[in-house]
């Protein structure tokens, strides 16, 4: 049979299995597809494989964000090797809470950015601090705030901070898919499972993660005051628009093998924008022949998770958000 191997991103993990099983049932010939998913490091790097000698691990990798220069120009520069950004779809992340219902019937908390930020740097600890109920008009409990964060590198991380650099000013931890500069006592979790179990078990707690995950387990997301001053959340706010706008700016690379460092639709602007919003991609290298049957298998996989039925029927199923039809047009032409 034909093997086609990915690995990479765990917030995107639940789409990419569902993409490769529809893809094996409707396979009129014996195919094994298998995606690994120990998180958006392992997609960048075993694409790159600098410890392999540049012999390529897997056929593809899936990282919540682009490659980041000093590898692209790794793989492109010293060893002359083309490679393209594929955008795979739209995952808006948030911040989730565990508060007893009894405190907050209306299962509804705002916050602006930096109270998140004060929260997630431990300037803000109780839940009853002034920036919370400013925020929503009214009082929560005296009660301590449980923080969780994510100690291996990841891709969530990496959003998220990148997130709070760009719109909360007095946020000081920087950004990254790996922190180690959270405070002492916040509680680490392994992956985005984890961390939604954790809340779900946790009450007074609060995480961040990829929606779908969040949603999953029925926790409290917060609604989120975006760029332009109106508090939204992934399920009332506009998430296609971020890439909408991106996509038509000078900001999109003319040329999928450049560089895509620079992409980013955190903190667009729009009335109904929603503001934390990942376009995870797909790093393939650009000359497949030497990949044998398996090239034109990974092509076929590609033209499926772009297609309609896994945009709009997979991706919205597994708590996404479908690519824009234009980016979706000009990835696939």
């Amino acid at each position: 049979p034909q093997l086609l191997r990915g690995t990479g991103s765990s917030a995107v993990s639940l789409f990419i299995w569902r993409c490769l099983s529809e893809m094996k049932s409707r396979s009129t010939s014996p195919v094994h597809l298998v995606y690994r998913a120990p998180g958006s490091g392992a997609g960048q790097s075993e694409v790159v494989a600098k410890d392999n000698g540049y012999q390529a691990i897997v056929d593809f990798g899936i990282s919540d964000t682009p490659m980041p220069d000093v590898a692209y120009a790794d793989l492109t520069a010293n060893a002359k090797i083309s490679m393209v950004h594929i955008p795979v779809l739209l995952a808006p992340m948030n911040f989730f809470v565990n508060i007893p219902e009894s405190m907050l019937p209306a299962r509804q908390l705002k916050m602006s950015p930096c109270t998140i930020a004060k929260i997630m740097q431990a300037d803000i600890t109780n839940w009853n601090h002034s920036d919370i109920s400013a925020d929503n008009g009214f009082t929560l409990p005296n009660e301590a705030i449980t923080v969780f964060y994510r100690q291996l590198g990841s891709g969530t991380t990496a959003v998220i901070t990148a997130y709070l650099v760009a719109a909360c000013p007095s946020w000081r931890l920087g950004s990254g898919s790996l922190l180690p500069s959270w405070p002492a006592s916040f509680k680490p979790t392994a992956n985005s499972v984890n961390m939604s179990t954790s809340i779900f078990t946790t009450p007074w707690s609060i995480g961040y993660m990829d929606a779908a995950n969040g949603l999953d387990l029925n926790l409290i997301e917060v609604a989120i005051r975006n760029k332009d001053g109106n508090f939204v959340t992934t399920q009332t706010g506009d998430v296609p628009g971020a890439a909408s706008a991106l996509f038509k700016s000078d900001g999109w690379p003319k040329s999928p093998t450049q560089s895509f460092s620079g992409v980013s639709v955190l903190n667009q602007p729009g009335a109904a924008t929603f503001p934390i919003v990942a376009m995870p991609f797909m790093f393939v290298r650009t000359d497949l022949t030497s990949r044998g049957d398996t090239g034109s298998l990974l092509q076929t996989f590609i033209t499926f998770m772009l297609g309609s039925y896994a945009q709009n029927v997979i991706a919205p199923a597994a708590g996404f958000s479908p690519l824009p039809s234009e980016v979706r047009a000009a990835v696939t032409t």
